[in-house]
């Protein structure tokens, strides 16, 4: 009998174990699902790697267990069971990433049970591609060039794309093209697409009887601002003004107020739209959302660009030079305006006899490519050349030394590596643009497409 009762407690005891074991498994945090899935290509060079948990989760006890190949720095955020792993830099584009998290990873709430096991995820960083506009001596196409394997994949067909501009994210490629009545059309391509045949153009927004042109997509990818000029007998050249564009509700309407010529829109990464008044001959600097524009006084009107944090807004301006007591020269200098300080700017070239141009920050914002040409007779030449120097516009110096070439359409790949340009010969003008790519040091210069121009990268 007492026997009988003993074994009755040893089956109670391992039940109420198998039991707790049981609760225990059930209630210990597991992977739900991940984006992108395991195994999957064309992840985005800046996406994040997201991991879904069956229980809201502890983020240091996360980032703890993380051991990602090839070594990057990430930060993880971690929202309940949502748990996010965001590179620092861009994963390489494209390399197979390995990301393992060991077990223990512990619930956010007491008692903070662990994952018990071991996961391992793998995913491929889709390639960069250059895209760009040929041929450049008629109706242009829109086309897109891996750098690493000369791929070429044509993008428009027959459209006579006038110019374009990808979205950060990579996932859309606007464009304007004519439509042969006078008017023109913004439209749009899915990157996702692998070759000619799956890319199926939308058109986004109707322009009759205008040009639509320009087009400069938001960070956010929300909005897209573009010139329209109107066009026919009674058009005016000072009708042009810059566009703002909803996606959603795919409305549009001017920025600058009625009778103002404005031209040249750029966003920055944190938000703030940039445009040429060319009627009070001032850039406007218009804040994220609501409010009144910095308004800086600048007589060239050439486009700008913006470093990444929408701090500083360079482009050049005239200047008026002495070269002796009885001949002035007028030259360029690049300015760097601030969008904080009310417009106040600083001279980064800093130089007498020296004409700047189209400048282009690098990604990080460190770094400035621009165009330079000299103004006195011993180092004039015909053309401009291709440049970088420091973002205060220290350690100047030149990738390029073709003095009957013109350097200019400069665009940084996402990574600063490398600099895609676009080049023609001043001394023979019936010679097509040549698109050439070059390391951010000068090395390796190589020729990518004859009567290729208007490069921009796309992630």
């Amino acid at each position: 009998m007492q026997r009988r009762r003993m074994f009755a407690w040893i089956a109670i005891v391992i039940l109420l174990i198998c039991l707790g074991g049981l609760l225990f498994w059930i209630a210990s945090p597991r992977v739900l699902s991940t984006t992108p899935p395991s195994g999957s290509t064309g992840a985005a060079p800046a996406e994040p790697f997201v991991v879904e948990f069956s229980r809201a989760m502890d983020g240091g006890s996360i980032a703890s267990r993380l051991l990602i190949s090839p070594t990057v720095a990430v930060q993880v955020t971690v929202q309940g069971g949502r748990a996010q792993i965001a590179p620092q830099t861009p994963w390489r584009s494209g390399q197979r990433i390995s990301i393992h998290l060991a077990p223990g990873a512990r619930t956010e709430s007491w008692p903070g049970l662990g994952s018990l096991q071991a996961y391992e995820w793998t995913f491929t960083v889709r390639p960069l591609m250059l895209a760009y506009l040929w041929p450049a001596s008629g109706l242009a196409n829109l086309y897109a060039l891996s750098p690493t394997t000369g791929q070429v994949v044509q993008l428009t067909q027959g459209a006579g794309a006038r110019d374009f501009d990808p979205s950060a994210d990579g996932q859309w490629i606007y464009y304007t093209a004519d439509t042969g009545d006078g008017g023109s059309q913004i439209m749009r391509i899915s990157r996702q697409a692998q070759d000619s045949q799956a890319i199926k153009p939308e058109m986004v927004f109707d322009c009759p009887a205008a040009t639509c042109r320009a087009p400069q997509v938001s960070p956010d990818s929300s909005r897209l601002a573009f010139e329209r000029a109107p066009v026919g007998l009674n058009a005016s050249a000072a009708e042009v003004a810059v566009w703002v564009l909803d996606l959603a509700s795919r409305q549009a309407q001017s920025v600058a107020p009625a009778g103002e010529t404005t031209r040249y829109p750029a966003w920055s990464q944190t938000g703030w739209l940039a445009l040429y008044n060319a009627t009070r001959q001032a850039y406007q600097l218009y804040p994220p959302g609501q409010g009144q524009p910095v308004s800086v006084a600048n007589q060239l009107g050439d486009p700008g660009a913006w470093q990444p944090d929408g701090q500083v807004f360079v482009a050049a301006e005239y200047f008026e030079e002495n070269l002796n007591l009885l001949d002035t020269t007028s030259s360029g200098h690049l300015l760097s305006y601030s969008s904080s300080a009310g417009g106040s700017f600083h001279d980064l070239t800093n130089a007498n006899n020296i004409e700047d141009a189209m400048p282009v920050f690098s990604p990080d914002g460190k770094r400035l490519a621009f165009a330079r040409k000299y103004l006195d007779p011993q180092r004039w030449t015909p053309g401009r050349q291709l440049w970088v120097m420091d973002a205060t516009g220290g350690e100047a110096r030149a990738l390029s030394n073709d003095p009957f070439y013109n350097y200019y359409d400069m665009a940084w790949s996402p990574d600063g590596r490398q600099i895609a340009f676009v080049r023609f010969n001043q001394n023979v003008l019936t010679d097509p643009p040549e698109l050439w790519l070059v390391n951010a040091d000068g090395s390796d210069p190589i020729q990518l497409v004859i009567g290729g121009y208007a490069p921009a990268w796309i992630p």
